[in-house]
């Protein structure tokens, strides 16, 4: 089990978020044990981490035009998270937020459709606590603004005398 305490909780908006989590994969679990360990003993600063991690990066990928990021990490980890089809206050859990919005943007799950999440929340986690949105979107994804039907045969053609490509006339 793997305790996170939320990066953005002294955030002025206080938007982070405490989770338990259970890596079910031991050799992950030895890798993050061994990380925290050392990360607790380092005196760098995050940037500082951040910069080595990218140098590092391109001299083993010196050809590549995009490198992965602690970031683009996180996005993979949404990726495979919306692949896998948790629900959406465990997708938030586990990332850390405190509302099921803030998951849309990471991640796009069809970039993880082909991997397992090996995390998920610790027994007795109260997903109660994760927000859900209050009111539909204003705009933009989710938002519906009316239902249109097709029948399939119509294959997206208007209804009335057939304008279709192989329509001949007779």
């Amino acid at each position: 089990m793997v305790h996170i305490c939320g990066g953005k909780k002294s955030a002025e908006l206080h938007r982070g978020a405490d989770r338990t989590l259970v890596i079910e994969k031991p050799r992950i679990l030895k890798l993050i044990e061994w990380a925290a360990h050392r990360m607790s003993k380092c005196q760098r600063t995050n940037t500082a981490i951040r910069d080595r991690f990218r140098r590092e990066c391109r001299s083993l990928w010196s050809r590549r035009k995009k490198h992965p990021t602690l970031k683009s990490f996180r996005h993979q980890i949404g990726s495979i998270l919306k692949a896998s089809g948790e629900n959406p206050e465990t997708m938030a859990y586990i990332m850390g937020h405190q509302s099921t919005e803030s998951i849309s943007v990471y991640g796009d799950g069809r970039s993880g459709a082909d991997r397992k999440s090996h995390i998920r929340p610790a027994e007795g986690i109260d997903l109660s606590r994760v927000r859900k949105p209050k009111s539909p979107p204003r705009y933009g994804n989710g938002r519906v603004i009316g239902l249109i039907e097709f029948q399939a045969a119509t294959r997206g053609w208007l209804p009335g005398p057939s304008t279709g490509p192989n329509h001949q006339k007779g």
